[in-house]
């Protein structure tokens, strides 16, 4: 149910900040059926997670900061909503905070070279106001964010629970990343595609000091800007924290070509009125090879994307999602589970992962990756390697015992096919653990204090 909310939430919103940024409905519509066949692959099973409710919200508080730097008079009220949204974006997922930081400055940045160029910075004053405004708001949230990962040293105070593999060049002792692993793919990437058809309509509308065109430019060229900088080559923390930021820039690629797409309606009127001039004939042919270009990033898309996820057998297809739904395949655990009564879980690393969203039970942990990055850095390393000491049948017998009291365990769950015949066997031995119930590869276990002493031979 939430992730058909969190669906809808995304592609209206998404198609409502098209519509404010181009302030045209045909782009907004082209936009939104780029971003939901080639971003999403219409696959929305992902909709309700943080990082996409975030990024609704956070694409919503960017719609009202552009009605107020367009507004005359100035409509001060737009300001609230947009500092609402945006505090609360930053709170629903953490990469969205530094978004939000990075998209009004990057913004800023771009309207006011526009202005430069024709020598009017009072017009930029209205951008100004609501991009400072929501750059204070959002920054308590960054700074929390950020300061819940340092108390701990070393690699698990990083905020990067997966090294992005993106490669770094180093060329004459300046190390830069290689933008065909990052960004553009290719020269008929998505990327590289959204980056030419800056230089069309959206190059004349930031001319002419219109701040959704400088909201795009910002937008699109961060990413690859920083990209061939030093700046963050240093350590995977920075690696991770751009790619999470480009990763929640990409839809304004979508944007981008159909701002551009919609544009070609008139360039062919002009050609069916036989109003051919040289500059209609070179964007004719632009037009022309646009088309193409979207042509075959659909095609591609469709192949990749929604043709395997619906009618393939990959991991991650609707064939195998429904074929292993574990609220069927686990119905007798999860009865079990509801019968014995509440209680913390120890289990393998994946099954507790599992266990604790089909359950909202208590567990000792989870797979590196699947926790917020300040919990990591307070005890996650800790956490994982005790239930791996738990479940060792050659560790330290002791170790099941500490795990069990210090997590105040009541239940332990073996799983044959993932723990193994060794840890299966060894688990069954231990005197402090009763049986519950056991079925198909599977045996649940009960944790009694009270045979602590008899365990320990005290």
């Amino acid at each position: 149910a939430f992730s058909i909310f969190g669906a809808a939430l995304t592609m209206l919103s998404f198609a409502s900040l098209a519509r404010e940024v181009t302030r045209s409905a045909p782009a907004a519509l082209i936009a939104a059926l780029l971003f939901m066949l080639i971003g999403l692959s219409l696959d929305m099973r992902d909709e309700g997670y943080p990082d996409r409710i975030g990024q609704a919200l956070a694409f919503l508080a960017l719609i009202f900061l552009l009605r107020f730097a367009r507004s005359n008079p100035r409509q001060w009220r737009e300001l609230v909503p947009m500092c609402v949204l945006g505090f609360t974006a930053g709170s629903v997922y953490p990469g969205v905070a530094p978004l939000l930081e990075i998209i009004p400055m990057a913004t800023l940045g771009m309207a006011a070279a526009a202005a430069l160029r024709g020598r009017n910075l009072r017009s930029v004053s209205p951008l100004a106001i609501a991009c400072v405004a929501l750059m204070v708001v959002v920054l308590p949230v960054l700074a929390v964010r950020l300061l819940a990962a340092l108390p701990t040293p070393g690699l698990e105070a990083s905020l990067a629970t997966t090294a992005p593999r993106l490669r770094v060049i180093v060329f004459h002792g300046y190390p830069f990343i290689d933008l065909r692993s990052f960004w553009f793919g290719g020269f008929t990437s998505v990327t590289a595609v959204a980056t030419a058809c800056l230089f069309g309509r959206a190059r004349r509308q930031l001319l002419d000091g219109d701040p959704g065109a400088a909201l795009l430019w910002g937008g699109l060229l961060f990413a690859p800007a920083v990209a061939i900088t030093p700046l963050v080559t240093g350590s995977s923390n920075e690696i991770y924290a751009l790619a999470r930021i480009a990763f929640l820039l990409n839809p304004l690629v979508y944007l981008s070509i159909g701002w551009e797409l919609s544009a070609l309606r008139g360039l062919f009127t002009t050609v069916r009125a036989r109003l051919v001039s040289p500059k209609v004939a070179l964007s004719l042919v632009a037009g022309l090879l646009l088309v193409a270009a979207s042509t075959h990033l659909i095609i591609v898309g469709l192949h990749a994307g929604p043709q395997p996820l619906y009618t393939g057998h990959r991991a991650l297809s609707i064939t195998v999602t429904r074929k292993n739904d574990l609220s069927k395949l686990w119905a007798d655990r999860l009865r079990t589970l509801e019968a014995a009564g509440p209680g913390t879980i120890l289990a393998g690393l994946e099954t507790s992962y599992e266990l604790a969203g089909l359950t909202g039970r208590r567990i000792v942990s989870v797979p590196g990756g699947h926790t917020p990055y300040q919990d990591n850095a307070r005890d996650g390393a800790l956490r994982r390697g005790d239930v791996a000491d738990a479940l060792n049948p050659s560790a330290d017998p002791t170790a099941l015992l500490s795990v069990l009291v210090r997590y105040q365990v009541t239940f332990v769950m073996v799983d044959l096919a993932r723990d193994g015949k060794a840890t299966w066997d060894w688990i069954a031995g231990q005197k402090e653990l009763t049986t519950v119930a056991q079925g198909s590869g599977w045996k649940l276990y009960r944790f009694d204090p009270a045979r602590l002493d008899q365990t320990l031979e005290i």
